[in-house]
C-alpha cells in the first residue's frame, strides 16, 4: 500500500478496517487486528468518493456522502446515496450523522434512512458518539466549541 492515502482505522466485526487509495481507485482492506496481516481487499466501486470507515463490534459503515453497510468478510451492501452525511458513527444498531447541507444532526437506520432529525446551529466535520451521548465540533460564529447533546432513540 505504499504511495497510496490510508483513511483513519476503524475495528469491528472482529477486524481492523482502513480505505486505501483515492478517488476512482480505492479499496476497503481488512486487517487481523494483532498481526495486520490482510484479510480481504474490496475495491469500491461508488460513484462519489468514500472517505470514511466507522464500525463497532457487530457493524461496519462506509460514509461521506452516502452510507453503504459493511459485512464480515468486506462485501458491499446496498448504497443509500441520499444520506449526505459530513460524519457518522455508530449509534444503537443504526448511526448518528451530522448532515452539513441541513444544518443537522440526523439518527439513521441501518440501510440510511433518516429516523429522526435535530436542527442545529452549525457543527464541524467529526463526531463522536458513546450510549446516548454525542458530541461534536460547533461554535455557533463565535470560536471553537464543542456540543454534547443527549440522544433518544425514537420510538417503534
Amino acid at each position: 500500500m505504499q504511495g497510496l492515502g490510508l483513511s483513519k482505522p476503524a475495528l469491528g466485526l472482529g477486524s481492523l478496517w482502513l480505505l486505501a487509495g483515492g478517488g476512482t481507485h480505492t479499496e476497503l482492506v481488512r486487517m487481523d487486528p494483532t498481526t495486520l496481516a490482510i484479510r480481504s481487499r474490496t475495491r469500491i466501486p461508488l460513484g462519489k468518493p468514500v472517505t470514511q470507515v466507522i464500525g463497532d463490534p457487530t457493524h461496519v459503515y462506509l460514509v461521506d456522502p452516502g452510507i453503504v453497510s459493511v459485512n464480515a468478510r468486506g462485501r458491499l451492501g446496498h448504497l443509500n446515496p441520499d444520506a449526505n452525511l459530513d460524519a457518522a458513527a455508530v449509534y444503537g444498531s443504526g448511526l448518528a450523522g451530522l448532515n452539513g447541507a441541513k444544518l443537522a444532526l440526523e439518527l439513521l437506520d441501518t440501510q440510511g434512512q433518516v429516523t429522526a432529525s435535530t436542527s442545529l446551529r452549525d457543527l464541524g466535520g467529526e463526531i463522536a458518539v458513546s450510549g446516548d451521548n454525542a458530541w461534536f465540533l460547533g461554535d455557533d460564529g463565535s470560536g471553537n466549541g464543542i456540543v454534547h447533546l443527549r440522544l433518544t432513540r425514537p420510538a417503534p
